[in-house]
């Protein structure tokens, strides 16, 4: 993962940002320009029926939160918490600029839980992993 977070940071096409602890590398995150795609009925199921994009077929722009993690030995120290804090103030900041609707990642079955936390929705399954989004009016920071 180091390796291709490294490639797509020196490519242009995502940003890893990463996390101290006492001088220490305790976690990152990887972050980068997207475009989701939710269908009519899922947005009235989650109460996102008034959002609007310039994009079609039902489209909307995003954030992709594309990795998160948190070395294992400092887990038990909310780090998580932080660097989900940390993504949002970036997106809150990048959508004061280009515009988003959605911060979306594609969760492993042993994150759900963890992105639930943050109100992500259930967008659809992409094989073993679960699109969510959260809308961006709906960050709790």
């Amino acid at each position: 993962m180091k390796e291709e977070a490294l490639v797509l940071q020196e490519s242009g096409s995502c940003r890893t940002h990463l996390l101290y602890y006492d001088s220490k590398l305790v976690g990152y995150c990887s972050l980068f320009a997207d475009y989701v795609n939710i269908v009519k009925s899922k947005r009235e199921s989650a109460g996102w029926e008034s959002t609007r994009s310039p994009m079609p077929e039902q489209h909307y722009p995003s954030i992709r939160l594309h990795y998160i993690g948190v070395d294992s030995r400092y887990r038990e120290m909310n780090l998580g918490h932080i660097l989900m804090l940390m993504v949002f103030d970036m997106c809150i900041e990048v959508s004061r600029i280009v515009g988003i609707n959605f911060i979306v990642v594609e969760a492993m079955e042993s994150s759900v839980d963890f992105f639930k936390k943050y109100s992500f929705e259930p967008v659809k399954r992409y094989n073993e992993l679960l699109i969510m989004a959260l809308k961006k009016e709906d960050i709790d920071v």
